[in-house]
């Protein structure tokens, strides 16, 4: 995403496991390429199926970025552009997983596995020196105080188990808005009304847990949530909402912080993150009930199944 404007614009870049033919969890190293620092952009592929989005768009300003691909871990990432509007958002995770589904993942005899936490046999990670190459940057802590850079972790702390994360990226003007203000906001906004389907497992212990993100010179990248939002299920029901949530908040940091401001203070911070970690959905129904009900914060009602 550049840094041309305050958007808000939304992105992505979640993660997903993958199956061979028999139904098997495998490693994505060495089939698909692309890395972190040189993904593989497969906007050609994007355009070949759907048209060319930019061209079709009413203001074709409003979407940055690229469709992309790549091997992190043991996991197939990839990257969606940046929008505007919901819809365009939920729009790109579809092309993206059909495109995957229909064009990339079959040259290889492979499938898209949706889940949070896979524990792979020891002898299918040796093989792969990047199965043990653990993070890029280091994730911040929103609920820490001074210092929020959190402990590394590293391949030891995990064992053999390897997690999905659905990591949202939100430009916004963080000059109004400090990023772990609006960090603990989005655990409100995206994490509360769904935690019926965020069933982490191993990955709460690490990665999902509240408020963790990494700084972005657009705004933020949050990552407490797992890869649940891509089941199509969700995506047909839920997604468009969570997306609306996470745009109200960035409109909101942008024109009317004084008003995050005010909700901030009536907010029990210290409920939410008993919530997540504890994936309570019962006491995330109840906080996101006072939230807009006492507090005047706009957010969709808790997603039922």
């Amino acid at each position: 995403m550049a840094n041309k404007d305050h958007g808000p614009r939304v992105g992505s870049d979640p993660e997903l496991f993958v199956q061979d033919a028999e139904g098997n969890t495998v490693p994505i190293c060495g089939k698909i390429g692309g890395t972190k620092e040189h993904p593989l952009i497969i906007d050609h592929l994007v355009e070949a199926n759907y048209g060319a989005e930019r061209r079709r768009l009413r203001r074709p300003e409003d979407v940055e970025g690229n469709y992309a691909i790549q091997e992190d871990n043991v996991m197939l990432e990839f990257n969606t552009p940046a929008y505007k509007e919901s819809s365009q958002f939920v729009d790109s995770i579809s092309k993206m997983l059909a495109v995957l589904s229909d064009h990339v993942l079959p040259r290889h005899n492979l499938t898209l596995k949706f889940e949070a936490s896979h524990s792979f046999k020891a002898d299918e990670l040796v093989k792969y020196p990047q199965a043990f190459t653990i993070g890029c940057s280091p994730d911040l802590n929103a609920y820490a105080e001074g210092t929020r850079e959190r402990q590394p972790f590293n391949a030891t702390h995990f064992g053999n188990n390897r997690f999905c994360g659905g990591h949202i990226h939100v430009q916004y003007n963080h000059a109004s808005v400090p990023r772990h203000i609006f960090v603990q906001f989005m655990d409100v906004m995206v994490e509360l009304p769904f935690m019926r389907y965020d069933k982490q497992k191993l990955r709460r212990m690490f990665y999902g847990q509240p408020g963790i993100y990494r700084e972005k010179p657009y705004g933020i990248e949050y990552r407490t949530p797992s890869n649940f939002w891509l089941n199509r299920v969700f995506r047909e029901r839920h997604l468009m909402q969570m997306v609306d949530n996470v745009l109200y908040l960035a409109r909101t940091a942008n024109d009317n912080p004084e008003e995050l401001k005010r909700i901030y203070a009536e907010i029990d911070w210290a409920d939410v993150q008993a919530a997540i970690r504890g994936e309570d959905a019962k006491m995330a129904d109840e906080i996101i009930d006072h939230a807009r009900h006492k507090v005047g914060l706009y957010v969709c009602p808790p997603a039922t199944r």
